[in-house]
């Protein structure tokens, strides 16, 4: 059995929908599964802007909208994100904002499982 630690673990609730909406909205990398867990309903992934790892995992449930937890990715530029989440017809829930103290740009959508996912852009330097 693997014990790689994941830095992000996503909770999914149909995998193959989750997979092509991760591919689509951030280019996620989908690695071979490992052979002790060909069965499972699971996909590592590497996101490759930042080369994070983690896994979406296949729970046994009609909805993962018990968890509470919002997943953050950092991203080049909060607008090509958000672009691509709605030409799939993603619902965002905040749309672009800069914070006023620490001028970052900041947005937030709800992926095809529901989970809640917010962005953050570093403010270019000027």
């Amino acid at each position: 059995m693997s014990n790689k630690d994941y830095q992000i673990q996503i909770p999914v609730v149909e995998l193959s929908r989750a997979k092509a909406f991760y591919k689509h909205v951030f280019s996620f990398r989908f690695l071979p599964p490992h052979p002790e867990f060909a069965s499972a309903l699971r996909a590592e992934f590497e996101i490759p802007e930042t080369g994070q790892q983690g896994i979406l995992l296949q729970k046994e449930t009609d909805s993962v909208q018990e968890n509470n937890s919002a997943f953050h990715f950092k991203t080049l530029e909060v607008e090509d994100v958000l672009r691509r989440v709605k030409e799939i017809n993603g619902r965002i829930l905040k749309d672009k904002f800069i914070d006023p103290q620490t001028r970052n740009i900041l947005a937030e959508f709800e992926d095809s499982e529901g989970n809640r996912i917010s962005l953050h852009q570093i403010y270019p330097a000027k």
